[in-house]
């Protein structure tokens, strides 16, 4: 089961279409609150959250949640971030290196 925390539109349509080619049943809500109360009863093995939806990541009541779960059950959930907050890394890290 896959959960998607994305204002209605065609972005969350997308989202949806994309995870439901790998088999994912789709539960969708515009808002954190309700995705945060859903995640307490069901085990998502997906979720998608918008990262600018309510400002910054840094600053994400949901994103918080995500990083303070524990990992016993974060270590099974694909977590995706999509937005325009989600600026690709340009800086180098040692795990990127190509051994010569």
């Amino acid at each position: 089961m896959a959960l998607v925390t994305c204002p209605a539109g065609p972005d969350r349509d997308t989202i949806q279409e994309n995870l439901q080619t790998f088999g994912y049943q789709m539960l969708s809500t515009d808002n954190i609150q309700e995705a945060q109360e859903r995640m307490l009863f069901v085990r998502f093995a997906c979720i998608a959250y918008q990262a600018d939806m309510h400002g910054s990541l840094n600053t994400s009541p949901f994103h918080a949640t995500m990083c303070s779960m524990a990992m016993e059950h974060r270590r099974h959930t694909f977590y995706i971030l999509t937005g325009t907050a989600c600026i690709p890394c340009t800086t180098p890290k040692p795990w990127h290196s190509v051994p010569t």
